[in-house]
């Protein structure tokens, strides 16, 4: 009887747990479903994000790429080619381009019609600084827009000869621009509420918050961007998991409960495992619907994800624990020049060089021994075709259900060009140190704004001290000036600040060990729109040495004085004697006179035989033509009349005779060009652009035989000799022509008025030459090649030196082998706008 009543209290206890283990988990399983299909939809919504900002970000790179071989890009072709990506790209609200000191040189819509103040607006001092440091793109923080409107910037840094020039800036409004990628998604993304954010600052949201604890939130960092995006379920979603059955189970469990307690008596227990046997069975169903969605929404996912990589610039990849390729996508023939089928079963480090190949498989053993990922290992691959490439490698590892290292999956991304510029960028640095050092002369910049004070290691070894251990500020300078000087260093930098102009000061500093030095101070104010001064820079250079000399002969003349004043006395003496000697002093001087007569009528005489040997020079060469086309002529006849007849050495000195002759023709016909430039004629008003215009069609074949490309920019109006001018300007087109490169030849001429004269600049991108030459290559009959390399006589550019010498200008040449070079030449200013 005691158990009897006790059987039902245990079923009913025991009932009632049990509903109560089904309830949670029944509410688990519901919950983990709704956050596993919110971290998808979220991983969905941020590559595509991200995919879009890095399109648009490329997308003005490949603009920026189209001038990478001049200083600044051509405006006509800049709004050409703006206007062409505004069509493939309407969301850019507008496309400026802003030089280093933040004015806007060109811009669609038009500088007045822009939405943001490049000029003023504090919020893009962080992205100009950026710029100016790197050569990626770099996304901005939010700006606001003159519309009230939230946006963002993505801007492309314009570098040229390793200086910053500016950058290309797209202007997006951020609420327009995400709501057209997440619609984009729709089909993926409907039933949640997204926001993005960028630190406090909210670019996007497309709904209120839910009240909702399954919020997920995942950074996104494309292209320098700081964001976060932040998923909620919307209420019909979250309703669409979470159910009422939870609640239903369990109250059907708790009602069951007091059933069966009730009806123990009655031998219902059958019936009750039939009832325990339908939820189940229930349960399995939902189990198995669920498993059905899941499956679909992977299958859905591995499908987005093999679209994303097979269009992915880079190459991706999934490799076993032995480090051999699984999986390739098919960017692997554009980088590696192999197929994925011959990629697939070979290890990674099998298209490197053997040292190479060590180093990677090294570091990828080690790292997969650690179990961790490893980022940004660059390494040099070889190409199926035998060139290099330079790869940087980042993988994360792949683990098993035991959590065993399964292998990696990665990314190969192509920065040979990265490379290539940051080696170049170290070399130019190296060399800038190592002259600064020779010269004592280090450079400083100073952030008035921020008090940060910038030092060339230079400095730091003039004023003795490490990098960490100086305050980087105006303060901690003055601390270095001696006492007795920096109330002066003082005063001058504050008139630099208040008068704006530029200030030069010579004062000690005590180093830490006490040691006294004299340096050379001099520094620039730069002034922001309001005029008031942000920046200054300058130089320091040690000239203690110097000063000590200075020192040294400021003794010696105070002796020399002392002396002097002792000779007085006797020298007055002497007075007397040197009457005598003035008296001879002014016959000498009458001589002198009769002698510079003497000279100056040698002089006439001597211009005058000038002349006669220029005409002389100019008569011989002509007559010397005639009997060299004769010779020509017959040896010619002698090579076509007796060729095969005689041997082969017969042959061969006819040929000789021949390539002889033509050769001393050219090179008298040079002598007569050279022999012409040293007459002068009249100046008279020569439009720079139309004599590069007859160049160019005298150079016609030449130009279409290499497929040249010769541009230019705005070219005065100068009183010169036009003849003169048109052979200087073909001459140096002919020489950017004949000494090409692989490349495809294009030359740039160009011209800016500085002081009292017109620089003029032709650069190409040819073959360079080494700059130790760069004084040689102007001197008559001087060739740095041989004539079968490439023909002439060495005359063309003395021509060109001749002429402007003529017109009393100067021309150099600045070229580095491989590099192409830059021939410069000076005009003076007398401009003929008005002739």
């Amino acid at each position: 009887m005691l158990l009897k009543r006790w059987i039902p209290a245990a079923v009913l206890v025991a009932t009632f747990f049990l509903s109560v283990v089904l309830w949670q988990a029944l509410v688990r399983s519901e919950r983990a479903a709704l956050s596993n299909h919110t971290e998808s939809t979220a991983s969905v919504a941020r590559e595509f994000l991200r995919d879009e900002l890095e399109s648009h970000a490329e997308s003005l790179s490949n603009l920026v790429k189209r001038w990478q071989s001049s200083e600044i890009p051509v405006e006509a072709a800049w709004l050409e080619n703006t206007a062409f990506l505004l069509e493939n790209k309407p969301e850019f609200a507008a496309i400026v381009w802003a030089g280093s000191d933040r004015e806007v040189r060109s811009s669609i819509p038009s500088k007045d019609a822009l939405p943001v103040d490049f000029a003023f607006n504090k919020a893009l001092d962080g992205i100009f600084a950026s710029a100016s440091q790197t050569w990626s793109p770099v996304i901005s923080p939010p700006v606001k827009l003159t519309s009230g409107r939230t946006a963002f910037i993505i801007a492309v840094p314009i570098w040229y000869g390793g200086e910053f020039k500016g950058l290309i800036a797209g202007i997006l409004d951020s609420r327009e621009f995400i709501a057209n990628v997440l619609n984009d998604a729709r089909h993926e993304l409907d039933g949640y509420v997204f926001a993005i954010t960028s630190g406090k600052a909210e670019l996007y949201r497309n709904a209120a918050t839910p009240d909702s604890a399954l919020a997920l939130e995942l950074p996104i960092d494309a292209s320098g961007a700081e964001w976060k995006l932040s998923v909620w379920p919307g209420r019909k979603l979250a309703d669409s998991y979470i159910t009422a059955l939870p609640t239903a189970v369990f109250a059907l469990g708790s009602v069951s409960s007091l059933l069966f307690a009730t009806l123990i008596y009655f031998a219902q227990v059958n019936r009750q495992k039939n009832a325990d046997l339908e939820n189940a069975n229930e349960m399995l169903k939902a189990e198995v619907r669920q498993r059905a969605r899941t499956e679909e929404e992977l299958r859905r996912s591995d499908e987005k994800f093999r679209g994303l990589v097979e269009t992915m610039t880079d190459l991706i990849w999934e490799a076993d624990e032995d480090g051999r390729y699984t999986y390739v996508s098919p960017r692997a023939l554009d980088l590696l020049g192999y197929g994925p089928e011959e990629v697939l079963g070979k290890r990674l480090w099998e298209f490197m060089a053997a040292t190479e190949g060590e180093r990677f498989k090294e570091a990828f053993f080690h790292s997969a021994k650690a179990r961790e990922p490893f980022s940004f290992f660059e390494s040099m691959d070889i190409r199926k075709d035998g060139t290099r490439v330079a790869l940087e490698t980042s993988a994360l590892p792949v683990f098993d259900k035991e959590g065993a290292c399964a292998g990696y999956r990665g990314v190969h991304r192509d920065v040979t060009q990265r490379k290539e510029a940051r080696d170049a960028l170290k070399k130019s640095n190296e060399r800038l140190e190592n002259a600064q050092r020779i010269a004592r002369l280090g450079g400083w910049d100073w952030d008035i704004e921020n008090d940060d004070l910038h030092w060339s290691d230079e400095i730091y070894r003039i004023f003795g001290v490490e990098p960490r251990e100086f305050g980087a500020t105006y303060e901690a300078f003055l601390g270095f000036v001696h006492p007795e000087d920096r109330m002066a260093v003082h005063r001058n930098v504050t008139e630099a600040m208040t008068l704006r102009k530029p200030y030069s000061i010579e004062h000690r500093i005590v180093l830490a060990d006490g040691t006294v030095k004299v340096v050379q101070e001099n520094g620039d104010v730069r002034f922001n729109q309001a005029g008031s001064p942000v920046a200054m820079s300058g130089t320091v250079q040690d000239i203690t040495e110097r000063k000590q000399v200075d020192e040294q002969l400021r003794l010696y003349r105070d002796h020399l004085r002392e002396l002097v004043e002792e000779r007085t006395a006797d020298l007055h003496e002497l007075n007397e004697k040197l009457k005598f000697e003035v008296e001879i002093r002014k016959k000498a001087e009458e001589a002198v006179i009769s002698m510079n007569e003497d000279l100056e009528k040698r002089a006439v005489e001597l211009e005058r035989v000038n002349k006669e040997l220029e005409a002389f020079t100019y008569s011989a060469s002509h007559d010397l033509q005639e009997p060299l086309r004769v010779i020509s002529g017959y040896v010619q006849l002698l090579g076509r009349r007796y060729k095969g007849r005689l041997d082969k050495d017969a042959d061969e000195f006819i040929s000789y005779a021949v390539d002889g002759v033509a050769r001393m023709q050219r090179l008298i016909s040079d002598l007569l060009s050279y022999s012409r430039v040293g007459r002068l004629n009249a100046l008279s008003p020569v439009d720079f652009e139309a004599a590069l215009l007859r160049a160019k069609a005298n150079l016609r074949v030449a130009i279409e035989e290499s497929g040249a490309v010769v541009r230019h920019g705005d070219l005065p109006t100068v009183l010169a000799d036009e003849s003169q001018i048109d052979q200087l300007l073909m001459n140096l087109l002919n020489n950017a022509i004949k000494y090409r490169g692989k490349d495809t030849p294009l030359v740039t001429v160009n011209a800016t008025k500085e002081g009292g004269e017109w620089l003029f600049s032709v650069s190409d991108n040819g073959i360079g030459l080494d700059p130790k030459y760069s004084e040689k290559v102007f001197e008559i009959f001087q060739r740095l090649h041989g004539s079968g390399e490439y023909p002439g006589t060495g005359i063309g550019l003395s021509i060109c030196k001749k002429v402007v010498e003529n017109h009393g200008g100067r021309i150099w040449v600045e070229s580095l082998p491989g590099a192409g070079s830059t021939f410069y030449f000076t005009i003076p200013g007398k401009e003929a706008a008005n002739a």
